[in-house]
C-alpha cells in the first residue's frame, strides 16, 4: 500500500477513515496522509495524530515511522496522540521495523478509546521502541480530550 499527501488548509479538521466522519481538533493541521486503512496528521506543534484501522503491516509502519521523525527533525521529538478504538494488531513484520529505527525521539504516546486487546498491542510496540530508544511514556484515556490534557502535559514535563 502506499501513502498519499494531502495538503490542507490551516484551519480544516482532518478527516478520519470512516467515510463522513469528521475528527474533531481544536489544533490546526498542516497535512493529513492515508497510510493504508490509517489517517495520520501533523499539528503544527510536536504532535502527530492517528487513527488506526485494523492491522498494521511492516510497509505501514515504515510509513508511520516516516511521519514521526519528520515532526521530530522539526521540533527535536514527537508525541503521539492515537485514537485506538478500531486497531487491530502490529505484525510481527512491522515490530520488526521498529526495531530498525533506532535513535528516533519519542517522548510519550497517548492512545484514546483502545479496547483491552489494542492496550495489549500497545505495550507490546512500546516495549520493542524501549529496547532501542532508552523508552519514554504510555498513557491510555476513555476519551480524546483527556489524551489532549495528557499531551499538554508531557510537554509541559518536557520544556
Amino acid at each position: 500500500m502506499s501513502s498519499s499527501v494531502i495538503e490542507l488548509p490551516r484551519s480544516s479538521p482532518p478527516v478520519s477513515p470512516v467515510v463522513g466522519e469528521v475528527v474533531q481538533s481544536s489544533e490546526q493541521v498542516t497535512q493529513r496522509i492515508a497510510v493504508g486503512r490509517h489517517t495520520l496528521w501533523r499539528e503544527p506543534s510536536d504532535v502527530v495524530r492517528a487513527v488506526v484501522v485494523g492491522d498494521v503491516s511492516a510497509e505501514e509502519m515504515q510509513q508511520i515511522l516516516e511521519m514521526y521523525q519528520s515532526a521530530a527533525a522539526d521540533h527535536g521529538y514527537v508525541l503521539v496522540m492515537a485514537d485506538a478504538s478500531l486497531l487491530g494488531t502490529v505484525s510481527a513484520s512491522a515490530r520488526k521495523v521498529i526495531t530498525q529505527r533506532t535513535g528516533l525521539p519519542m517522548r510519550g504516546t497517548v492512545l484514546f478509546g483502545a479496547t483491552f486487546q489494542a492496550r495489549v498491542v500497545a505495550r507490546l510496540v512500546v516495549a520493542v521502541f524501549g529496547l532501542f530508544s532508552g523508552g519514554y511514556p504510555l498513557a491510555f484515556f476513555p476519551t480524546e480530550e483527556e489524551a489532549r490534557r495528557w499531551i499538554d502535559e508531557r510537554r509541559a514535563e518536557l520544556r
